[in-house]
Protein backbone atom coordinates (compact mmCIF):
# COMPACT_ATOMS: atom_id res chain seq x y z
CA UNK A 1 0.00 0.00 0.00
CA UNK A 2 0.84 4.08 -0.74
CA UNK A 3 1.86 5.69 2.21
CA UNK A 4 -0.45 8.47 3.38
CA UNK A 5 -0.56 11.07 6.13
CA UNK A 6 -4.37 10.03 6.50
CA UNK A 7 -4.60 7.92 9.73
CA UNK A 8 -7.48 6.61 11.27
CA UNK A 9 -8.78 6.63 15.14
CA UNK A 10 -10.63 3.87 16.70
CA UNK A 11 -11.22 4.16 20.63
CA UNK A 12 -13.70 2.64 22.81
CA UNK A 13 -14.68 4.90 25.84
CA UNK A 14 -16.11 2.43 27.81
CA UNK A 15 -17.06 4.88 31.22
CA UNK A 16 -15.82 3.33 33.76
CA UNK A 17 -16.09 7.50 35.33
CA UNK A 18 -20.00 7.11 34.51
CA UNK A 19 -21.27 7.11 30.79
CA UNK A 20 -20.97 11.27 30.91
CA UNK A 21 -17.24 11.16 31.36
CA UNK A 22 -16.97 8.53 28.12
CA UNK A 23 -18.92 10.94 26.11
CA UNK A 24 -16.43 14.01 27.45
CA UNK A 25 -13.39 11.89 26.58
CA UNK A 26 -14.97 10.99 23.04
CA UNK A 27 -15.01 14.90 22.41
CA UNK A 28 -11.66 16.48 24.19
CA UNK A 29 -9.09 13.03 23.36
CA UNK A 30 -8.84 12.70 19.78
CA UNK A 31 -7.93 17.10 19.93
CA UNK A 32 -5.59 16.03 22.81
CA UNK A 33 -3.80 13.19 21.16
CA UNK A 34 -2.95 15.20 18.08
CA UNK A 35 -1.82 17.86 20.20
CA UNK A 36 1.09 15.85 21.47
CA UNK A 37 4.61 16.40 20.52
CA UNK A 38 5.20 13.10 19.95
CA UNK A 39 1.93 12.37 17.46
CA UNK A 40 3.49 14.97 15.14
CA UNK A 41 6.80 12.50 15.19
CA UNK A 42 4.68 9.08 14.64
CA UNK A 43 5.48 8.44 17.99
CA UNK A 44 1.81 7.42 18.82
CA UNK A 45 2.35 5.32 21.66
CA UNK A 46 4.28 7.92 24.33
CA UNK A 47 1.29 10.58 22.58
CA UNK A 48 -1.46 8.32 23.39
CA UNK A 49 -0.21 7.93 27.01
CA UNK A 50 0.11 11.58 27.40
CA UNK A 51 -2.48 12.59 26.42
CA UNK A 52 -4.67 9.99 28.18
CA UNK A 53 -3.42 11.52 30.83
CA UNK A 54 -4.65 14.99 29.98
CA UNK A 55 -8.04 13.97 29.72
CA UNK A 56 -7.25 13.55 33.26
CA UNK A 57 -6.10 16.54 33.99
CA UNK A 58 -8.75 18.56 31.51
CA UNK A 59 -11.50 16.80 34.18
CA UNK A 60 -9.92 18.07 37.05
CA UNK A 61 -9.34 21.42 35.56
CA UNK A 62 -12.78 22.45 34.67
CA UNK A 63 -14.26 19.24 32.40
CA UNK A 64 -15.69 17.80 35.85
CA UNK A 65 -18.55 20.38 35.51
CA UNK A 66 -19.18 19.76 31.41
CA UNK A 67 -19.71 16.67 32.86
CA UNK A 68 -22.53 17.37 35.59
CA UNK A 69 -23.96 19.21 32.85
CA UNK A 70 -24.36 16.41 30.66
CA UNK A 71 -26.01 14.43 33.54
CA UNK A 72 -27.99 17.32 34.82
CA UNK A 73 -29.61 17.39 31.17
CA UNK A 74 -30.01 13.56 30.61
CA UNK A 75 -30.46 11.84 33.96
CA UNK A 76 -29.71 7.92 34.00
CA UNK A 77 -32.64 5.58 34.48
CA UNK A 78 -32.61 3.25 37.17
CA UNK A 79 -32.08 -0.22 35.98
CA UNK A 80 -35.34 -2.39 35.89
CA UNK A 81 -34.48 -4.04 38.91
CA UNK A 82 -34.08 -0.63 40.99
CA UNK A 83 -37.30 0.53 39.55
CA UNK A 84 -39.15 -2.88 40.88
CA UNK A 85 -37.58 -2.55 44.08
CA UNK A 86 -38.37 1.24 44.05
CA UNK A 87 -41.99 0.61 43.24
CA UNK A 88 -42.24 -2.21 45.94
CA UNK A 89 -40.92 -0.02 49.30
CA UNK A 90 -43.72 2.52 48.26
CA UNK A 91 -46.48 -0.08 47.62
CA UNK A 92 -45.57 -1.07 51.13
CA UNK A 93 -47.11 2.21 52.53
Amino acid sequence: PAETDELLFLAVFDGHGGREVARYSEKHYPGLLSKEDGFGKGEFKEAMRRSFLKVDESLIAGGLTEVAEMKKANPPAKSPIMKILSESIQNKD
